[in-house]
Order: structure tokens, then sequence, then C-alpha cells
């Protein structure tokens, strides 16, 4: 039967199609499509093919389409989509083709995608998200993990309210450990201004400013002053200050509004101050981190303390810095006004903390540290027993107790130790008092009992026979074992020379210098350098040429108690063996030689003269009339002659005198006018008289004749008087005979006394009236020619003797003037003589010093140097004993040098002295040459009263010879001659006398010079003593070397462990070896400490001989105790890292033995697949053979029309063959196992890419690790923050 011939019904897809009789008896039409486009399928292409969908977009035919599916069949639960085009996923995987994993799942597989896991409150924004690749989910910024679950090395604790995730160490930088510290509760730290202004304050520049509070709106205000460039602040008081590290990461709130018209903010207008050792200031703008400009509202504003550069805060600083200004703030200002004269009103400021207890909501940002070993408190701002801070504070590192093994414990700030086993010292590096050895030993018997009395201390000298050496002894002993006295001390504590008597202080009655050596015997206590001109065994008496009481009492700056006897030299006796004048050593009287008198022996007695004979004085030889006395001049012999007595002896009278008696010489007075001669007769004075004139002086005319005048010129004439004058001259005569008449009657009366008669009163009555008549009658014959009266004549005369007296105290003056400078002069003299006395005792002390302590210091100095260059290594006791030696060269050498200073100085005093005691001499020769020149002006003067009146001329001139006489003997001067010959003598012997001072003074420098060249040498050996104190100082430039290769060592190790992620059995060798050299470092520091102190105790003892010596010692001790902890830090850094490799060593032989186990599973897993694949070519081989068989078969089908009998069954064989075939080869399982195998493969490559990162993270982290291991050896022990080290 045949069917009819139907066109395709293929809807517009296809135009083949074919009969298919199954589907014409189901369906009623047979027509089956063929190739249908579009992806279509179905009889009549009404479908899409399987793993395709409807096209939402039609063709440009109109039609729709199919898409395929393209459901990734790894991610798919099947590849059939929806109509939509959705695939239907896995659990975990998402997107339309189920090709990628959902949010926070990742590890894309056959069985979908594994769920990250992320922590909510680690990841970024508190949401949970995660690479769909690697599986790493997204963290906040301090958290770290695959799930975000744990934090960054340094931080603690995951908060969800922390936008940061984990907040930061503090710990003072002491450690990068700590954890979540329990007990403490949030709170708020607030000022409202309900109230007060609650303590804050203003100022601007600096200066404080009034700040205004409103009572009634509650807040505070200022106004700036407008004569400052900067603006009005407002300060917070102390509630906001000190440590607020509660406040980290907190906000700081207040409420601001002003009263001016365009602000201008700047960059400080918020700013916290505080930090360290070194204060260090943040600010903000006011309109950072989102914050409105001020404007005349009340504005909220918020800022987050928290160094994230988001926020702003300027300068930009690490954690741990800006932690540490919270750890310490001292100062939070608010800007308060933006424009000059501007007004600021400030309100409702909190600032967020936290407080232990409480019962508000926990504080999840206050830490815990875990404190590395010795530090010790909640943030490790303590140190552990045994350990100190270096430089005191909570910043400064703790390091161990430096004890020398004496003490387990020390301040902790100070680092000073509780000693024990008899030691003492800042470390215990010396023996106590009274004990003596090695401290640094750090063995518990290093100091042993001294062997001295009382307890006393000792040192120890190796090499030292009497070893060790008592350094405490008793006052007043000294020795070895204290067995001797002391300088200024005798006696025989030890009995060594008899009987044991103690060491008692000399007794020298305070006649020694205490500062000087060997005042005493140390045995008998004899004085042997008894001072200020004393003597004798105790010093009790002042020494030969010296007196006073020895034993007086004296007080700071009093004189000598014993002065030089001022004895004349010449005058006085001469011991036969010092050559020192003679005295009395209590009362300075000197032993004068023959006829010589005074105290000092200075005169000669009266009656003698030339006392500078060298042999005594000389007799006068006064003559007993002619002279006042027995005495005479001191120098020439002169004796002191009567008034008008002349001669050597004054035997004879003056040219013009008369009458040689007891009484002197009468001057003649001749007068010129009426004298041949003024030469009068020596007997009875008198002058020889020219014509008419009578009188011994020749005076005066012969009665009845009268002086003619001749104007005052030529001789005296007289010329007969006037007739008249006869009968006055007659009566003149009778007065006379009268008188006479009455003298001869009283002196027989006088002479013969006989009884009163009864006419004797009228005889007397009758006497007095003759008397009466006659001086009557004799006052009227007295007038002269003028008319005057005898009276007017003697009060003339009157006058003119005053104006003589007035000359003659003028002359007095004068010579009084002369006198003192005279006295002066000599004094000067004596002045000169006593300084130069002084300045021979004083050479002479000093030469006597140099004689005896200047060679004992010399002696001991050279013991003590030979000593130091035999025992280098115990430079401690010698230096220090060289160092005494030498301050006592010093001091020699300087007193020395001052004796001879002061012995130069005394010499050029004497020498100036002695000139100017010449100058004077000079004045005063100058001054009697005036006088004379005066004196001869008086003369002319007096002889011009003498013509006047002759009596006058008497009186002056007896007055100006004893003028002349006084002034001899107190100046020994003759006046008007001056002796200008002796005093040039005298001035010669002084200038002489000073010039061989001043070269004694010179001679002693040049001897005082070759003492000092000899303690020159001496400075010399200290100076070798320095030099070996360099080598010390090289000795540990070396070990210092030795330190820095060490420095070096752990720079190739850093390098070493940059490559510890190439080769990991490179970076165990490496560790090892820097274990075993931080090792040697170790043991090589432990000496070069011992070696360090030792230096530094030498360089302490050296630094009082050489100070910059000492300085440049405990420099490099100092640094070499910084540089032994910087590589102890250093060591422990190596060793953490060391710790940190051994793990990841271990963790990375696990992933090599994972590694290998996958090694072999992938090898297995290749085998396999290369026997898979091999299976899969012969299936494939196979399954191309069923094909070509099926083909075969169907083409034979498609051909034929009607089948041959058998042609069927023999197709149907074949078709059996080849599923049978087929299903031999069990390809479903087959694939079914490759797929399982390449999810096991692809699981295992993502294990290993996870290990991988995992790897990466620890090698980022040793990274980190090296890159905080300092590069360079700090020489600074100063607190700095993290950045800036």
């Amino acid at each position: 039967m045949f069917l009819p011939t139907l066109a395709c019904d293929c809807n517009g897809w296809s135009n083949r199609c074919r009969f298919n009789e199954q589907l014409y008896q189901e369906r009623g039409r047979g027509g089956e499509c063929l190739d249908c486009e579009g992806n279509r399928d179905g009889p009549n292409c009404e479908r899409c093919r399987i793993n395709h969908f409807f096209s939402p977009i039609q063709d440009a035919f109109g039609r729709t389409p199919c898409e395929a599916c393209n459901c990734d069949p790894t991610g798919s639960r099947n590849l059939q989509c929806s109509p939509e085009g959705q695939c239907e996923c896995k659990p975990g995987v998402t997107g339309p083709k189920c090709d990628q994993c959902e949010a926070n799942y990742w590890n894309f597989g056959s069985l979908g995608c594994q769920s990250c896991g992320c922590y909510p409150d680690g990841s970024a924004n508190n949401n949970p998200n995660c690479d769909t690749m690697t599986g790493d989910c997204y963290c906040k910024q301090n958290v770290e993990g695959q799930r975000c679950d744990r934090c960054k090395a340094g931080h603690f604790h995951i908060d969800k309210g922390n936008e940061f995730g984990c907040t930061p160490c503090f710990c003072y930088g002491h450690t990068s450990e700590c954890d979540l510290s329990g007990g403490f509760t949030q709170t708020v730290i607030r000022s409202d201004f309900s109230r007060s202004s609650e303590d804050w304050t203003s100022k601007e520049d600096q200066q404080d400013l009034p700040l205004k509070y409103d009572g009634i709106n509650k807040y505070i205000g200022v106004q700036s002053s407008g004569y400052s460039s900067g603006p009005a602040y407002f300060l917070a008081p102390p509630g906001y200050l000190g440590d607020q590290r509660a406040s980290y990461n907190q906000d700081l709130k207040f409420k601001l509004r002003i009263n001016d018209v365009g602000p201008r903010p700047s960059v400080e207008d918020v700013i916290i101050e505080g930090g360290g050792a070194k204060t260090t200031r943040i600010t903000l703008s006011i309109t950072d981190q989102n914050n409105p400009q001020p404007s005349y509202e009340m504005q909220d504003y918020t800022y987050r303390l928290h160094e994230n550069p988001e926020f702003g805060w300027s300068p930009r600083l690490s954690s741990k810095d800006f932690m540490a200004i919270l750890a310490n703030i001292t100062g939070v200002m608010i800007r308060g006004t933006y424009v000059n004269h501007g007004v600021g009103f400030l309100d409702e400021i909190r600032l967020g903390s936290a407080q232990r207890g409480g019962s508000g909501s926990p504080a999840t940002w206050i830490e815990r540290c875990n404190c590395p070993e010795g530090y010790q408190g909640q943030f490790c701002q303590l140190c552990q027993q045994g350990y100190h801070h270096n430089s005191g504070g909570p910043f400064a590192r703790c390091i161990p107790c430096s004890c020398n093994g004496h003490a387990d414990i020390c301040d902790a700030e100070t680092g000073e130790c509780a000693c024990r086993d008899n030691t003492s010292g800042h470390n215990c590096e010396r023996c106590k008092k009274g004990y003596y050895g090695n401290a640094l030993a750090g063995n518990p018997d290093d100091c042993q009992p001294c062997p001295c009395p009382d307890g006393g201390a000792c040192m120890e000298i190796y090499g030292n026979p009497e070893s060790p050496i008592c350094i405490e002894c008793p006052i007043g002993r000294r020795g070895p074992r204290c067995e001797l006295c002391e300088d200024g001390y005798f006696g025989d504590p030890m009995g060594r020379l008899g009987p044991v008597r103690p060491c008692l202080k000399c007794d020298c009655n305070n006649n020694v210098d205490s500062n000087a050596i060997g005042n005493c015997n140390s045995t008998t206590g004899e004085c042997l350098r008894c001072i200020d001109n004393t003597d004798g065994f105790n010093c009790e008496r002042c020494k030969s040429g010296f007196f006073g009481d020895a034993l007086a009492l004296k007080k700071p700056g009093d004189p000598p108690s014993c002065q030089p006897c001022q004895c004349y030299p010449v005058g006085t006796n001469h011991n036969d063996e010092t050559f020192l004048p003679i005295c009395n050593g209590f009362t300075g009287d000197c032993s004068c030689k023959p006829h010589v008198v005074g105290r000092d022996c200075d005169k000669c007695a009266d009656g003698y003269f030339n006392l500078d004979s060298g042999i005594g004085c000389e007799a006068c030889n006064c003559d007993t009339i002619g002279s006042f006395n027995a005495s005479c001049h001191v120098q020439t012999g002169q004796c002191h002659c009567r008034e008008g007595v002349t001669g050597p002896r004054c035997d004879m009278c003056l040219p013009y005198h008369f009458g040689f008696s007891q009484d002197g010489c009468k001057p003649c007075d001749c007068d010129p006018t009426g004298s041949t001669d003024l030469q009068c007769d020596l007997i009875t004075g008198q002058c020889p008289c020219r014509d008419k004139v009578e009188g011994r002086q020749c005076d005066r005319c012969m009665e009845n004749t009268r002086t003619k005048d001749t104007g005052g010129y030529g001789e005296k004439i007289c010329e007969p008087c006037d007739d008249c004058y006869n009968l006055i001259e007659d009566a003149t005569n009778e007065h006379r005979r009268n008188l006479a008449a009455l003298d001869n009657l009283l002196q027989q009366i006088a002479e013969n006394p006989e009884p009163v008669g009864g006419d004797f009163e009228y005889q007397l009555r009758q006497l007095q009236v003759t008397v009466k008549s006659t001086l009557a009658d004799a006052r009227i014959n007295s007038q002269n020619e003028e008319g005057g009266t005898l009276r007017d004549r003697l009060e003339n005369l009157r006058i003119k003797l005053e104006k003589v007296i007035n000359l003659i105290m003028e002359a007095d003056q004068e010579v009084q003037d002369a006198k003192n400078q005279g006295s002066e002069a000599q004094r000067d003299m004596m002045m000169a003589k006593d300084i130069v006395e002084r300045a021979r005792e004083g050479l002479k002390l000093a030469q006597r010093q140099l004689d005896t302590q200047g060679q004992e210091a010399l002696r001991r100095a050279q013991e003590r140097s030979k000593k130091f260059g035999e025992e280098s290594e115990k430079m401690t006791a010698i230096a220090r004993e060289a160092r005494t030696l030498a301050d006592g060269q010093v001091e020699d050498a300087n007193e020395i040098s001052s004796i001879a200073r002061q012995a130069y100085d005394k010499s050029t005093e004497a020498y100036n002295l002695a000139r100017d005691a010449l100058e004077q001499q000079h004045r005063t020769a100058n001054q009697i040459t005036v006088l004379e020149v005066q004196i001869g002006d008086m003369g002319d003067k007096l002889r011009t009263v003498q013509s006047l009146a002759s009596q006058t001329l008497r009186d002056s001139t007896e007055a100006y010879n004893e003028a002349l006489n006084i002034y001899q003997q107190a100046n020994s001067l003759e006046i008007p001659e001056v002796d200008n010959a002796q005093l040039e003598d005298q001035t010669v012997k002084v200038s002489k006398e000073s010039k061989r001072i001043q070269d004694d003074a010179t001679r002693l420098l040049y001897e005082n010079g070759q003492l000092l060249t000899e303690a020159q040498d001496r400075r010399v050996q200290l100076e070798d003593l320095l030099r070996r104190a360099d080598a010390q100082q090289r000795q540990i430039d070396e070990q210092l070397a030795e330190i820095d290769s060490f420095e070096s060592e752990v720079s190739e190790n850093e390098e070493t462990a940059r490559a510890a992620m190439e080769n990991i059995n490179d970076i165990e060798n490496m560790i090892r070896e820097a274990e075993e050299k931080t090792a040697k470092a170790r043991n090589d520091m432990v000496g070069a400490d011992i070696s360090a102190k030792l230096a530094l105790n030498v360089a302490t003892d050296a630094q009082n001989i050489a100070g910059e010596a000492s300085e440049r010692a405990a420099n490099i001790s100092s640094q070499s105790e910084i540089t032994l902890e910087q590589a102890n830090g250093l060591a422990d850094s190596a060793r953490s890292l060391a710790t940190k490799l051994a793990e990841t060593k271990e963790v990375v032989e696990s992933k090599e033995e994972i590694a290998t186990e996958d090694e072999q599973a992938a090898i297995l897993a290749l085998s396999k697949a290369n026997e898979a694949q091999q299976k899969a070519a012969r299936a494939n081989q196979k399954l191309a053979q069923a094909k070509k068989e099926l083909e075969e078969i169907a083409a034979i089908l498609s051909r034929v029309v009607e089948p041959e009998p058998g042609l069927l069954e023999e197709l149907a064989r074949r078709v059996e063959e080849a599923e049978e075939q087929f299903q031999a080869e069990d390809l479903d399982q087959r694939l079914k196992d490759l797929v399982s195998a390449k999810q096991r493969q692809t699981a295992s490559v993502r294990d290993l890419e996870r290990e991988l990162n995992y790897l990466r993270e620890e090698s980022e982290n040793i990274q980190a690790i090296r890159d905080s291991l300092p590069d360079f050896c700090p020489k600074s022990n100063e607190l700095c923050l993290e950045d800036q080290c």
C-alpha cells in the first residue's frame, strides 16, 4: 500500500523531511523534518534541540530560533536550561550558565561551590564576601586569613564595630602581641557647661584670653582681641589630658558656632599635643572628615582619633606614634575664632573613652599585652624583677640588671642593684668597704674581708707582696696594714720598734704648714718643718734672729707670732754658726756691740758715734764746758755745742763771739758803724770802737755827743751836743751818784743786817721820795729827739720783734717739714730692708722645700711609675696612686712656683721701695736746697732787723741755731750745708742691694725652672699612662669592630632571609649558621662586656690624670654597653626569626610530604589517565567501528524498499554486536571516572594554590620581620616614635 506524498511541515526551519512510520502510527503524520535550522528539533522543528532554549530575539525572517544553553557541565545539575535560558545550578553556583560561584562561595567544581565561611565581623563592611577563584575573603584593613578570622600581626580582637577590624597593639612599643583585656566598659568624657565653664580656658598667640560663660544658654565663648595675627583657641581642662589611649579610634565631638562673616579655616583648627620625650602635635582643619564650615548656627562636629589617612590628621603617623601621643596628651585646642575680632561659642564636648569596671557596654579596644621577657604590666609598662628601664619611663626598654652575679634584682628605673656577697656600687662592680677582691668575676666569694684595723677598706694589687693594701686606715695611721703613723702623727701602732704606742698627732703648736709633708718625725714626734720663724722640738720657741711668743694662739690671716728681730746688722753681735744677728727670742732685744744701744742696736750710746764702723761706737770726747752734753752727731761725731761755741769737740768760740764758758760764747754784736772790727775781745767781749764811740758793742756815742746824720751810710760819727745838754749831763751824773749810793746802801743792808732804828722809816720814806723824783726826772729826760718816750721805742721794738718771731716760726715749720720728710725717707729705707729680709727668708724656705718635698715626691713618683709600667693589667689601683703623686707634684710645683713668684715680687717691691727711697732722698735734698735759699732770705731779713734792734737779732739767732741743732739730731743733716755725697753713697748701697736681691731671685727662678723641668718629666710619664689608656681604648675599638662584623653578619642573615622563600634548605643552613654565630657573638660580648667594664674602671681612674682620655673611655664603655644591648636585641630578633623559619620549615616539610603524596597521586593519575587515554582511544576506535557499522546499516536501510529475507536479521545482529561492543567498553562509567578524576585533580590544584598562598603570606610575614630588624647600630638610646627611629 502506498501513502500519498505530503509537503514537509517544518515550520519554516527545514526543507527536508522523511517519512517515519512509527511517528505516523503515533501521530497520524509520518513526516519527520530533517536538518532543522536555528537549533530547532522535533518532527516539525517545533521545539529546540536538547540543551537549547527559545531565543528572545527573532532572526531576520521573523522567526524565533533557539540558542544553546551552554550550561557549564561542572556547575549545572544538567545541561538543559529553562525556557528563559537559565541553567539549573548546583549548590553555591550562580549565573545564567551556572559558571560561577555565588557570593561567599568558591571552589567551583562538580559538586558545586564551597562556602567561603568568611567571618562577618572581620569582613569588609561586615559583609562576608570572597574571591570565587581562591576562596580568600575580603577582609577589613587590620584583618587577615582566608576567612578573615584572625587579626594581622601586631593587632588584637576582631570587632564588628571597628571599621578596621582589629586594634593595633601599643604596649609602649615593647611587643606586638596582645589580646583583648576584659573588665573595661565604654564611657564618655563630656563637658556640657550646665553649671560652669568646667575649667576650660582660652588663649590667643600664647596669651591668655578671658573666657565667657553663658549661664543661660549653657555654653562658653571667646572673642579675639584683634591685636595679634593668630586666632583664639578653646583649651581643654585636665580631664581631657594625660593618658587617653582609651580614646583611640573613638570620636571627639562638639558643637560650635561663630558670629563671623567669611570664616577662613586652616590646617590647625583642631590641635592635639602630646607624646613621649619629644612633644608631637597633630592637627586637623575644621572641615575635615566631612564636617561643615562654621556659621551662625550651632553645628555638630565629629572627628575620629585614628591615624588612617582618610581622617586627615597631619602629619601622618604610624599607629604606634599616634597612640603614643594619646598616651600622654599635654593639650587639646579647638579654634574658636576665624576672623579678626571674631567671636566663637563651644558646647557639648564629648570624647569617647573606656573605664575599668562600670555598667556600660564592654569596651573592646583595650589591650592586654603579652609581654616579652623582662616586661610586665597590662601594657608592658613595667619591668620584671631582674630588669630595669635603660633610660627611665614606660617607653624605655627593659634590660637585664647588670649586677655581675651579685644580685638578682635592681631598681626598676635606675637599675641600681641590691648587692649581696659583700659587694657595692651601682652594678655591684666593686667590693664594699672593708672587703677586697674582683667583684666582676661573679662568684659569691669574690670579696674577702680586708686585713685592716676597724674594718677599714683595702685594695688588691696583683704582684705586690704586701697586697691587699689598706686604703682607709684609722686617723693618723698609714701603710699596707696601717702599721705606720701617717704624716703629721707619731707613734708605733704595731709595736715594731718597741711597746705599742698609738699614733698621736704631732704637737707643733700650729707652727707647721698643714699642707706640707714630713712636718715631724713619725716615731719620736719631733717637729722637723717649723714655719713662721719658729724652732724647737715642738716648734715652741722662735728661731735665732726672731722673737715673739711661738705658743700664742693665732687665727687665720694673723701675722706670724715670731717676727724678725729688727737688729741693725752693723751694731749687733752675730751668731758664729748661723751668722744671724743675736737677739732675745721673747722680747726681741738685740745683743749690741760696744757702746751701741737701742732695742735694735741701731744707735750709739750718748757720748759715742760712728755706728757703721762695725766694731761698735767711738767716743765723742766733747768738751764739757762748750757742749750741752757728752753726745755728738751719730755719723760725723760733731758735738752739740753751746751757743756761740764751735769745733768738733765744742772747745772754741765761733768767730765774732767771746766769753767761752758753760753758758757758751756770747756774740760780739759789734756795731759795724761804730766798730773798727767785728771781732771783739775773747775774754771781755769789748769791741774796738771808733773815735768818740763807746759801749762794749761800740753802739753809742759818748756822753755829751750825738750821732751825726749821715743818711744811713758810712761810719758812725759822733759830734758834740749843744751846750744845754751839759745841764742834763750834770743831772744825770747826779742821779747816777744817788743810785750808786742807794745801791751801796742796799748792799750794806744785805751784807750787814742791823736792828732797825726809829729813824729807819724816815730814811726809807726819804729814799722813796728820792727814787720817785729820780724816776720822774728820768722819764722827762728819756724822751728822744722826735719827742717819743722810751715806752714808745720799746713798743716799736716789740712790733718788730713779733715780725722776727713770725719769720722764725715759718722757718721752724719748714725745718719740721724737712724733718718729717727725712723721717719718711728713713722709714722707707727700713721697710726696704724688711722686705729684702722677708724675700731672703722666702727664698730659703723655697730652697728647703725643693730639697725635701720635691725629692721625696720625685722618688715616690718614680717608684709608682715603675710599678705602673710593670703591672699595667691592674691600672685601676696604680692609676689612683699615680694620680695622687701627680697631684702632689703639681701642688709642690705650684707651691714652689708661688714661692718663687713671691720672692720675685718681694725683690721687685724692695727694688721699687729702694728706688722710691732714692727719689725721696733726692726730693729731700731739693727741699733742703730750697730751704737754704729761704734761710738765706730770712738771714737778710734778720740782718735788716738787726740794724733796728740788736737784741731781737740775738734772740732770733739763738732760736735759729736751736732749730738747726734739732734738725741735725733728727736727720743727721747739716744745715744749711747738706752732705750730698753721703746720700749718694747710701743710694748706691741700696741700689746694689736691690740688684743683688734681683740676681738671687733670678738664680732661684732658674733653679725652680730645673725643678719644673723635672715636674714636666713626670708629666711625660703621666702622658705615657694616657697612651696606655689609649691602648685600652684601641682594644675596645677592636671589640667594637667585632660587634660591627656581627652587625654585618646580621645583615647577611637578612639577605639570607630574603632568599629563604626560594630555597628552604638554604634557609635552614643559614639559620643554623646564624645561630652559631649569634652564640659565638654572645660569648664574645660577654668578654667584651667584662673588658668594657674593666676599661671603664681604668678610664674612670685615669680621668683624674687625663680628663679627655677618661671621657673618651667612658663614651666607649657606654657605647659598648648600648651596642651589647642592641646586639642582644639583634640576637633575640635572629632567634625569633630562626623560630619563625623553623615553623615555616615544618610547614614546608609537611607541605613537601603532601606535595610528594600529590606527586605520587599525580603520577598514578597520569598513568591512569594514560591508560584511560589508551582505553579511550580503543573505545574511540570501537565507537568509530560501531558508528561505521551503524552508518552502513542505516545506508542499507535507506536503500531498501523491500527487505530481502534475512537482511533485517543480519542488520539486527550487527546492531546488537555494535551495542555489545559499546557496552563492553563501558564508556559511561569511564566517562564518569574521568570526570571524577578531573574534579579531584582540580581540587588538588586548588589545594596547592592555597598552600602556595599560605606560603606567600608566611614569606610576607618573614619579610616584615626582616624589615623590622634595624640595619644599623643606633648610637643613642633616645626614645623615638616608631617611624622616626
